[in-house]
């Protein structure tokens, strides 16, 4: 009877060095896997770990961007691409990413080729990708926070509209500048003009401090640097409507952020991703300054009857976009994922969100 209470003692602690073993050799795998940087993004199970799914979201742009690639990425990691910035896989528009025919041509097939599959943002996918590749519906825009950004209804609102164009160069309030090139300035200032002289409405410009806005003056107008994350998120709650005039973008953060805290938004028909967040319950498309008033109005005028939160919260978030990028990169990758499929409730890119409350 003794000797039976000592072989179950026995194996119990076989299984439990067993598991201090196989915890320990996990720890040491994910000590081992390092945060990746851009153009590359991590992945993250909703118990923090990281995955060995890596996305390109944008092409190499750093000295040292090949030699990494070869060194840590391409025989570590499986990779599918995103489209997260302007137009890739496609050739980014820009004038100051400098690309052309001679000097500094652009390599599609480079950057098509390194994945498996692509997470991409657009209308015409096929436009972009070539047909026979895996595609998802996916940005990284969709795993916006609804925990962090959400309205607080205590702060009173300051502004009709926020128009956010951050610079890179400081000293360069022109219109080609990348970040003002991106967000659409030119566009900008013919529809801010008809916020500010013809409707009368309050705006808050950020990231345009020190320079001069075709006609608005500080009496109708608040402009700032750039503002850190933190300040950005406490600057929507003041605001009603958010002025998205980019076309050139890849599905815009601060779009969905906005929604989040239950701003309205005002967003060019042209942009590239972050259309599909436009409908009756979040707000209005306009094409141009000539049918934007018309636009306004109707945001206006039907304020009440939009619930951009509201749509936002049931539709996307990390749950539901992570549930949804789980099912794709397992489709994809299947048992060459470290993690089985089973153990993974969803994935979220960049950052870990383990352990998330759904938002109400």
């Amino acid at each position: 009877m003794l000797n039976k209470y000592f072989i179950i003692i026995f194996l119990f602690i076989i299984f439990i060095l067993f598991k201090l073993f196989i915890n320990r050799e996990h720890f040491t795998e994910q000590k081992n896997k390092k945060k990746l940087d851009r153009p590359w993004v991590n992945l993250y199970d909703n118990n923090g770990n990281i995955l060995n799914v890596a996305l390109l979201s944008r092409p190499f742009y750093k000295n040292n961007d090949e030699e990494i690639y070869n060194k840590s990425i391409k025989d570590k990691f499986n990779i599918l691409g995103i489209s997260s910035y302007q137009e890739f896989p496609n050739q980014p528009y820009n004038p100051s990413d400098g690309y052309n025919d001679t000097t500094n041509k652009y390599n599609y097939k480079k950057w098509i080729n390194m994945g498996k599959g692509w997470l991409h943002c657009f209308r015409n996918p096929d436009d972009y990708l070539p047909k026979n590749m895996k595609r998802e519906l996916i940005s990284e825009s969709d795993f916006i926070d609804c925990q962090i950004h959400k309205e607080n209804k205590d702060v009173k609102k300051k502004y009709d509209f926020l128009y956010i164009c951050h610079r890179d160069n400081l000293k360069d309030c022109s219109k080609t500048e990348w970040v003002a090139y991106n967000k659409n300035l030119e566009l900008a200032e013919k529809c801010i003009s008809i916020l500010c002289k013809k409707k009368k409405l309050k705006g808050l410009l950020v990231g345009r401090e020190g320079c001069k806005i075709k006609g608005c003056t500080s009496l109708n107008i608040d402009t700032t640097k750039k503002l850190d994350y933190y300040d950005l998120v406490k600057k929507y709650d003041e605001c009603k409507i958010i002025f998205i005039p980019n076309v050139h973008d890849a599905s815009p953060r601060v779009l969905c952020e906005s929604l989040a805290h239950n701003l309205r938004c005002l967003v060019n028909t042209k942009l590239v991703g972050g259309w599909k967040y436009v409908n009756e319950e979040t707000g209005e498309f306009f094409n141009d300054e000539n049918d934007f008033e018309e636009k306004l109005d109707k945001i206006l005028n039907n304020y009440d009857s939009y619930s951009p939160r509201n749509y936002f919260v049931k539709n996307y978030g990390i749950k539901n976009a992570g549930k949804k990028l789980k099912d794709f990169i397992y489709s994809i990758f299947g048992d060459k994922i470290d993690i089985p499929k089973e153990k993974v409730e969803y994935v979220t890119p960049e950052f870990s969100k383990k352990g998330w409350v759904s938002c109400n």
